[in-house]
């Protein structure tokens, strides 16, 4: 008899271990913890795993049988969880600490006080968020990494164009006011995405892609 090795294990507080067994060679590890309060203000992403043959919470773990398998359970049904994964965001050209959300929108006031209109924004998980203003307007555009066209903030049906987005190497670009937003909309924007990952529910957005 093979020892009493349990298909899940520990499945007490916030973590959940899956042990191996024959046909499933890979341990997986899920963390559910929910996020600290002094972390540094970071965009939540939801990923969606699939485990088969995961018991239902609260249900006793079956030892492993002579065959390897876990009795009570067919392998071909299939559970899903959400997992939260924490990702931070540094300003490129400025310290490597993570931003919160609302240091986030603090950073970009004073670096248009002190001139400069173009910030980047860098995840941990790759993605990219720009901003470049003229300090009434504002272009706030999210790629998923570099050489990503991405996507930008609109106001759908206004007309015009406005000057004045000077860019980090000098040059002074003009937009139009259709793919820019008000500056207090592109802080809210800004300040959305650091803390959650994604675009406000009611904001207007347009793929590039």
């Amino acid at each position: 008899m093979v020892p009493a090795a349990p298909c899940v294990a520990d499945r007490q507080g916030e973590h959940y271990h899956r042990a191996p067994w024959s046909d499933m060679t890979t341990t997986w590890t899920t963390h559910i913890s929910g996020i600290p309060e002094t972390a540094p203000g970071v965009g939540v992403v939801a990923a969606l795993i699939r485990l088969m043959a995961l018991p239902a919470r609260g249900q006793p773990a079956p030892a492993l049988s002579e065959e390897g398998r876990c009795p009570g359970l067919s392998l071909g049904s299939v559970h899903e969880i959400v997992v939260l994964v924490i990702e931070s965001w540094v300003i490129n050209d400025d310290s490597p600490v993570p931003v919160s959300s609302a240091g986030a929108v603090e950073a970009l006031r004073s670096r248009i006080d002190r001139g400069q209109l173009e910030t980047w924004l860098t995840s941990s998980s790759g993605r990219l968020l720009a901003f470049v203003t003229n300090a009434e307007r504002a272009m706030v555009v999210l790629l998923e990494g570099e050489g990503d066209p991405g996507e930008h903030a609109v106001t759908p049906g206004t007309a015009g164009s406005s000057d004045g987005f000077v860019l980090s190497n000098g040059q002074d670009d003009e937009y139009p006011d259709e793919d820019t937003v008000p500056i207090r909309e592109a802080f809210r924007l800004v300040e959305h995405i650091v803390d959650t990952g994604s675009w406000p529910a009611d904001a207007r957005w347009v793929v590039d892609r």
